[in-house]
């Protein structure tokens, strides 16, 4: 009995350290991607605007950063602390995003198909100041996607949030490289 015993806890622990090696390295691989916040990064951008196909895509809404997600650095800019995922797979998507669907018309998470779709995530970290992410418009160029965004922050508030803005992009469009650009 003591024998099974051990025997279940080596595989519930083996289980439980190579799913969390699993996220990880998913959530690594997906942060292919960069953050700019620079005079020059806006130079280069209003260049970019000239070659650049705008690429259509839908706000998701209705979604929430899990508290047990986690963003890794190589994600975020160290300037704006903006991170950006990119997301390709449902379950890599479950393992960072809960619904958060409320009642009325549209009150349902918007629906997304991993088949045909994927999901680029622009993450400011948490603050108790009221804070809306909104992206104005994605451009491809070469292997890039640039997501232009602006941010309207309100007055200090006594809760915290994590502002997201998910935008669901045609998998036509999936760069290796994302540059968010405010």
């Amino acid at each position: 009995m003591r024998q099974m015993k051990r025997i279940m806890i080596k595989g519930f622990i083996t289980s439980f350290v190579l799913s969390a090696a699993l996220v990880a390295g998913v959530v690594f691989v997906s942060c292919g991607s960069a953050s700019v916040n620079t005079s020059e990064a806006a130079g280069k951008a209003s260049g970019v605007a000239k070659n650049a196909k705008r690429v259509e895509y839908k706000v998701a809404d209705h979604y929430f950063l899990r508290n047990d997600a986690v963003i890794p650095d190589s994600c975020k800019n160290r300037d704006t602390q903006m991170a950006v995922l990119k997301v390709t797979e449902q379950s890599q998507f479950d393992s960072l995003f809960g619904c958060a669907p409320v009642m009325g018309k549209n009150g349902a998470p918007t629906e997304i198909n991993f088949n045909k779709e994927f999901v680029l995530t622009l993450v400011l970290p948490e603050t108790n100041r009221p804070t809306e992410i909104n992206p104005k418009t994605i451009e491809c160029r070469g292997d890039s996607l640039i997501v232009s965004y602006s941010c309207t922050v309100g007055e200090a508030s006594t809760w915290t949030m994590k502002p997201l803005s998910m935008l669901i992009v045609d998998k036509d469009y999936d760069r290796p490289h994302i540059v968010a650009i405010q």
